[in-house]
């Protein structure tokens, strides 16, 4: 018996009118959370793909798939528990610094050829939020908030010891860079972006019993506080995506499809010393330590993941990954899709085009 886990994670673009939480009245607030959130690329792109499969597969898609989406770098409510650090409010500051930043450009009153306005905007509010993520504030921020919302869905999914998980993971922009790091704490083991859980676990424990020991001195039960969730919660995620890396490597959870749109992941290889020391050399990162990898020898051949990599040519924040990694047919760019010439249009349009959805009906049904 088995099923299928499918992760959306998006990258944060909220662009020049996006409308800051402190500039906004609680109905805008509201409002903002349906045009700032993903949900309806994520659904888009659900629907497009569930109708471009062939009717078994289409089935499957619906019936024996659990959709997990994700949110992170736009949520207002600081009460929330689930928002850790300061993550939450990235957009918010691309809004406040974007529209300082290129209002001094306009007033340079230099003629330029150069468009420069468009082209450092789609700079700025596209690649922000993949500088926010390698950094060590932002890594451990978006890995807590990413962790929470998958890990208690794929945990649940493998509670039945007996069933096996097949697990496609889409992301998008900054969301790929998640995604990778993600398949590779699982899969793989070339990556510290992903791996500190077992040291925060004994930290966040020690905290906890602090916590505890204050609370019971105080007689203000242990709970009470938003920090008390925080801790809580965040145990929890760390120790629910520890297991889920255990039932990869037990082949309970399988990676059936990475899948990478509008990806700056080659631009952002040298986040390593090994990385740099391999392609300084003349080689290339290996899929094997990414966690792209076929399986056990004599294993069926179908049930080897993929690396789908999605770019398109007019899209500048995006890039091919075949040239950074080892050659082999787990790997597949493709780039002709031109979903429209416009530089600034083309890095958000993958979630609702037809030929994406397509190319993703025809790959996905490799295993299951």
């Amino acid at each position: 018996m088995s099923r299928d886990l499918v992760i959306y994670i998006h990258g944060i673009s909220p662009g020049e009118g996006a409308k800051p939480a402190a500039e906004s009245s609680r109905e805008e607030l509201e409002e903002s959370r349906s045009r700032l959130g993903h949900t309806a690329e994520y659904q888009r792109l659900n629907e497009g793909v569930g109708g471009a499969l062939k009717a078994a597969d289409r089935e499957r898609w619906r019936v024996a798939t659990t959709h997990c989406y994700t949110e992170w770098g736009w949520e207002h409510e600081e009460s929330d528990a689930s928002n850790l650090g300061r993550s939450h409010r990235l957009s918010d500051a691309q809004h406040y610094l974007g529209r300082r930043v290129l209002q001094e450009i306009a007033d340079s009153h230099r003629f330029s050829a150069f468009p420069k306005r468009p082209v450092r905007a789609l700079s700025l509010y596209g690649l922000s939020d993949v500088f926010y993520y390698v950094s060590a504030d932002g890594n451990r921020s978006i890995r807590a908030r990413v962790s929470q919302q998958i890990a208690k869905t794929g945990a649940e999914l493998l509670d039945d010891r007996g069933q096996r998980v097949f697990l496609t993971v889409i992301g998008h922009s900054a969301g790929s860079v998640v995604a990778l790091d993600l398949v590779t704490y699982l899969f793989g083991s070339g990556t510290s972006f992903f791996e500190e859980f077992e040291s925060e676990q004994k930290s966040l424990g020690s905290q906890i019993d602090v916590a505890k020991q204050r609370s019971s001195e105080s007689g203000v039960p242990f709970g009470f506080t938003k920090m008390d969730h925080v801790l809580m919660d965040t145990l929890e995620a760390s120790r629910r995506i520890e297991e889920l890396k255990s039932a990869a490597g037990e082949g309970r959870l399988l990676l059936k499809l990475l899948c990478t749109m509008g990806s700056p992941i080659s631009m952002l290889a040298f986040r390593s010393d090994d990385a740099i020391r391999r392609i300084a050399y003349g080689g290339r990162l290996s899929l094997q330590d990414l966690g792209i990898a076929r399986g056990e020898p004599g294993s069926d051949e179908a049930e080897a993941p993929l690396w789908l990599n999605i770019w398109d040519r007019h899209d500048p924040i995006s890039f091919p990954i075949a040239p950074l990694v080892d050659e082999s047919p787990l790997v597949e760019d493709h780039h002709h899709l031109s979903l429209t010439w416009n530089p600034v249009a083309s890095h958000t349009r993958y979630w609702r085009s037809a030929k994406v959805h397509r190319l993703l009906a025809r790959h996905w049904p490799r295993t299951g």
